[in-house]
Parts: C-alpha cells; structure tokens; sequence
C-alpha cells in the first residue's frame, strides 16, 4: 500500500525479536532484494543460510543473489 519503507522497518524490528522464524527472514530477503537492495537481500540470505542450513529456499536465494 506505498509503505515498503515501514513495512521493511516492521519486519527487521520482527525478525530481531524472533530469529528463529525462517518465514519473517524470508520475506525481510525477498523484499529487500525486489526493491534493489541486493546487498541487503544477501547479507539477509546468508543469514537464512546460516540459521537453517536444511533450507534449499536459502541457498537457492543466495545462490541467485551472488551471481
């Protein structure tokens, strides 16, 4: 709805609080890498990589963010 900037804020603040949760990461990575900000997007990645090594979702990010 023309907030990305608050809902980016929302979701970091978010995942802070719950690292855990791969789904609130996901999306921080996934928005973050379709408004641009790739290094961003792939420091994000690596961290999904990190937390949930079993997530080919992750790397198969990750792998596309380092092309």
């Amino acid at each position: 709805l023309g907030q990305s900037d608050e809902a980016v804020r929302v979701l970091a603040d978010t995942w802070q609080q719950f690292p855990d949760n791969f789904d609130i990461g996901w999306a921080l990575a996934t928005i973050s890498r379709d408004r641009g900000d790739i290094d961003q997007a792939r420091a994000l990645a690596r961290q999904l990589v990190e937390r949930f090594p079993e997530s080919t979702q992750a790397r198969q990010l990750l792998s596309t963010l380092s092309e």
